[in-house]
Formats: C-alpha cells, structure tokens, sequence
C-alpha cells in the first residue's frame, strides 16, 4: 500500500521538483532494495560492497573535519513534518491571486517548467487545505481559473475558484487567507479568499476582464528618428551578425537610451492623441484574425469584443523616463490579441503605418503579420463577475459575498463582509501600484525589451508582411492571388518562348 501511495504521487514530485513531506529516503532505499531483488541481485552482498568502496574512500583529513564543522544549522535540522490535515468541513472558495510572472511560463501547469498554479497547488497541500489523495489532480478538487495568462505576464486579478478543507469548524476566510500565504513565494500572493457556490467556475462566470498595458513613450517615437538613434549607437551596421532573440547588450542599450535621450524625452500632445485614436479603433466587435495566432479569418472565435481600451495621463519612473499606462476591457482575448494591437497602434503613432491601413487589418479578406509587443509591459488588472452577483443579489437565501474586488467604497459600511473586501481591494491597489507597475519600469530598466523589439522590428522583418518600416503594403486574400495567377502566367510564357526557340 505504501509503494502505491509512492507511485501515485511521483508524477507530482517530478512535476514541482520537490519531495513531497511524508515520503523521506529511507522509503526511496526500501523501493531500491525490493528493485534490486526483482532483478536477483543479493542486496546483502551489494551493501557491503559499497560499506567497503565507502570505507576505502573515508580518510582521516582535517580539512574535511573543519568542512563538516561549518555545515549550517539548516542543514542540521530534522526533517520537517507533514503537512497536518484540515479538519473543518469542505467549501468552496475563490482566490483572488496576483503575481509577477518573470520566472513562469505562464498560469497553466506544465509538466517542463515552473507555473503559477502549480506553486498555488503545492501551497494549498502544504498549508492542509488539500488531501494528500487530491494532490496533484485539480479535477478532484474542481480547480478553475478566470484567465490564461502567457509566459511573463503579470496579474493583479486572477481569480480561481477550488474546493478546500477548511482548518476548523470556525475557520474564517481571512485565516485560510494567511495560512495558503506562509506557503506562497514571495511573487505569488493570495490578496482574498470568499465563500462561493457550489457551481461556481472561475473560468466560465467571468464575464469581463482588464488588463493594463505600460508603454514606454520613446517607443511611440517617429520611427525614423528611432532608426537614426541605431545607426548613432553602432547598432546598425552589424545587425545581420546579431541574434534576433538578443540582439542588444548592456553596452548597446546605454548607448540607444543615450541617443533617444529616453530619460528626458515627453511625447508630444498630438502623438498621444494619435495613439489614444488608434486604441479606440479596437472598440466594439471586430475580426482579430490577424492579431494572433494559428487562427482562420473564417474561424468564429476570432470575432472578440473591446469595450473601451483608453490611455491614461503618462507618468515618470525613479530614472525620468515616462510612461503610457493603457487599459483594455473586454469579454475575452486571444493567444497575444493584446500585444498586437499595442504594437499595432504604437505603429500608428510612430508614422509608419495609417489608420486606414490599421482599419484594413479586420477585414476578413486582409493576411497582415502584426508583431508582437513585449510581455513585460502587459498585466490582468481586474476580473468582472457581474452576472454571478446580480444572481446571488436576487436570490435571497444565499449566504455567499458578491465578487467585487473595483472599488473601496465599501469602506464606511460596518457589516464584516463590507470591510473585508475593502482591506481586498487596499491589498489590489497596493500590490498593483507598488510591486507590478514598479516592477515592469525596473524590468525596462535592467533588460531593455522594448528597445529590444523597436530593433528586431526595424531589422529582422521584411516589409512584405506589413508596413512597419513605411514601405510595405496590406497583401488581402485577392492580391496574393491575382500575385500567384500573374506568377504562373509567366512560367507558361518562359516555356513557350523556350519551345519555339
């Protein structure tokens, strides 16, 4: 029973690249011995063989005496205990979470690299709030999540929704709160945890989302002055040699941001207000074919609906450099939708492509390559669930608390549910303002991705797929046709003039 035990829970040691507590070495040295005992290897003869390789290679050496003394006190300690199970009933609960997404491959557990929610799932085992027999199988305790955010995406919003023991009969949400907290890395936060249904799912009850995106102003500069700032730097002449996944160093990037004067620069009026006209181009319902990927024009869900998406009042970081905040809400979005249409209007703004050619981009007969802002600027902001909690307000038996985590008001109300999701929505504000915006001005600071992506636009990409650099053109389904149709009749044309030669 034991082994079995062992074997159901390899995949989830594997998974997170830890022992799971319970499970300590003397078990692993049992399974190697009945191993070796299936193979008919004497494992008595075996031990003392390597007792002797361990005796012949032991030899007396201070240095090695000194080494042992300066083990740390850590190291030296036992291991630790079990996780001890929750013993209260079983609730469903939703977790507001917010995180830095720099060293994730994004929310979705994957089996290759380290993931947002499988660091939550590793918490909830370790504080109790998950049975052993649960672990590592969301289903089991009906795991969902409001989002799907890409690898170095940030949140401040994501909202999951799971099945939990409570620790005790009494157990309030603000203690389960801070005890999933003491097992959280430090860039992973649990801002709220709040009673919901039975039938809730995170995943399918969102009804709207928004998400902040920070743009450096420099990079919705004039395309050709950014061009004259590469060639000034040294940059430009080389830029066959260089790598388009890093394509700059440190020495290049002092020397861009010298050029650019990017720490003094402040957008003119009139290109902001052309960049604030090119995100309002996104309102309403449009075809998104060409703003992500592996999607057919004739594919139904490539039709999303963009309720506002605004520029907000710029703003300067600690080295003066100034920044465009932009918020976009909507339904739902596509694999890199937001991304794009960013780099999309930053085109907009920086003259290298009009709004008529912007406007083109939805047309369901248009193919257009548009490239990819980076990912360090883009961040969830806030989950809506509005249709959940207009249902529960009617319904007047429910016990549960609304999901609303946009707006203190609640501040001056005395009910205890009033109150806590105000101190929510304080947690929200705090970790949005102080940790993530902060974090992604930093991130600009020390890795450089938008100038990064300003270079690999302007020399890794042909203008045949776009008109990025001010040459290029919108190729529709008609134009590659008639291209291919024209392509043909010449090769006819070659072959006859060959035959009657």
């Amino acid at each position: 029973a034991r082994l079995a035990e062992k074997k159901e829970l390899w995949g989830m040691r594997k998974l997170f690249g830890v022992k799971v507590v319970g499970f300590d070495d003397d078990d692993d040295e049992k399974e190697k011995e009945e191993e070796k005992k299936k193979d008919g290897v004497d494992v008595a003869d075996t031990k003392e063989e390597e007792e002797e390789e361990a005796a012949a290679e032991a030899k007396p050496d201070a240095t090695m005496e000194a080494k042992e003394k300066e083990i740390s006190a850590e190291e030296t300690k036992p291991a630790p205990a079990p996780p001890a199970v929750a013993t209260g009933p079983k609730r469903k609960v939703a977790l507001l979470l917010a995180f830095l997404g720099t060293d994730y491959q994004g929310m979705q557990i994957n089996a290759s690299s380290r993931s947002i929610q499988a660091e939550v799932e590793l918490a909830l085992y370790r504080a109790g709030l998950l049975a052993r027999s649960n672990f590592g199988y969301p289903h089991k305790y009906g795991w969902s999540n409001s989002a799907r955010t890409d690898k170095g995406v940030h949140s401040c919003a994501q909202v999951c929704s799971v099945k939990i023991a409570l620790p005790g009969e009494d157990s309030t949400m603000d203690e389960v709160r801070a005890l999933m907290s003491e097992h959280l890395p430090n860039d992973i936060r649990a801002l709220d945890v709040t009673r919901v249904t039975k039938s809730f799912c995170a995943r399918t009850q969102r009804d709207r989302v928004r998400y902040r995106y920070m743009i450096p102003s420099y990079a919705l500069r004039d395309r050709d002055e950014i061009a004259g700032a590469f060639e000034r730097a040294g940059c430009a002449a080389d830029s066959a040699q260089r790598q388009p996944g890093d394509p700059l160093d440190a020495a290049d990037l002092v020397k861009i941001r010298a050029e650019l004067d990017a720490t003094r620069y402040r957008i003119p009026e009139d290109r902001l207000a052309k960049f604030r006209e090119a995100l309002a181009k996104y309102h309403g319902t449009r075809a998104y074919h060409n703003y992500t990927a592996r999607k057919s024009p004739n594919d139904p869900s490539v039709m999303r609906y963009v309720e506002t998406f605004t520029a907000d009042d710029p703003v300067i970081d600690k080295n003066g450099v100034q920044w465009i905040p932009t918020s976009v809400l909507g339904q739902s979005f596509l694999l890199h939708q937001i991304r794009k249409m960013i780099s999309m209007a930053s085109e907009v703004a920086g003259g290298s492509t009009t709004l008529d050619e912007m406007e083109s981009t939805f047309s369901r007969e248009a193919i257009r390559v548009v490239h990819v802002a980076p990912a360090s600027g883009l961040f969830l902001e806030m989950s809506y669930f509005g249709n959940y909690n207009d249902r529960q307000a009617r319904c007047e038996s429910s016990a549960v608390p609304p999901l609303d985590w946009t707006s203190p008001s609640s501040e001056s109300s005395s009910s205890s549910s009033a109150r806590k999701s105000s101190d929510a929505v304080k947690r929200w504000k705090e970790f949005r303002d102080d940790v993530v915006e902060k974090h992604v001005m930093e991130e600009e600071d020390d890795a450089g991705n938008f100038l990064k992506y300003l270079y690999v636009m302007r020399y890794y990409f042909s203008p045949e797929g776009g008109s990025f650099d001010g040459t290029g053109k919108i190729r529709t389904k008609r134009d590659k046709k008639k291209e291919e149709e024209e392509e043909e009749e010449g090769t006819e044309d070659n072959k006859e003039e060959g035959t009657e030669d």
